[in-house]
């Protein structure tokens, strides 16, 4: 018989299946953020290119975070890495149909809280740029099934807001 180290046979994934749609910040920022999340047990984060993004993730960067999963994956003894998708456009990524219930980070008049929400077996959750979505990016993602997600009364970087609402989903049921 093979000996196994016990951290393979113990399941660290959430209840939750956590996908992300996040425009990505800065570099060093981007690198916390996929750090965070992969902590915190998201499955998967697909770059997007929004009509605010002010410079879309080269290939270097993208190795970079790809890397820095694998480390955050032996910090936290996480059994399962978080995928880092190729980048897409915003309006390409919404317009294409999801499974689970889809959010998207932005207040709106009929938005539901966050703390309030039902937590459902897989959510796929898009965080926009800094300076936010466009008009034309939420009609077509709420038009594609969409709800409106509010965060609170503060608005956050994107590295914050993602990990507040990874955060709320991954802890549900544990």
């Amino acid at each position: 018989t093979c000996a196994l180290p016990i951290f393979h046979l113990i399941s660290r994934e959430p209840s939750c299946e956590v996908e992300m749609a996040i425009a990505l910040p800065k570099p060093d920022r981007a690198r916390e953020l996929i750090e965070r999340l992969t902590e915190l047990g998201v499955k998967s984060v697909t770059p997007v290119i929004a009509q605010r993004t002010q410079r879309p993730p080269s290939a270097s960067l993208l190795q970079k975070l790809r890397r820095g999963v694998i480390e955050a994956c032996k910090q936290c003894q996480r059994n399962q890495l978080l995928e880092v998708h190729a980048p897409r456009p915003s309006l390409e990524f919404f317009a294409e149909k999801q499974s689970g219930v889809c959010w998207i980070a932005h207040p709106a008049e009929s938005c539901q809280s966050i703390v309030a929400a039902e937590i459902f077996g897989k959510v796929t959750a898009a965080i926009g740029p800094e300076g936010g979505w466009t008009e034309e990016e939420i009609a077509v993602a709420i038009e594609n099934g969409y709800q409106a997600i509010d965060l609170g009364k503060r608005i956050y970087r994107i590295e914050t807001a993602a990990s507040v609402i990874a955060s709320v989903l991954t802890m549900a049921g544990e």
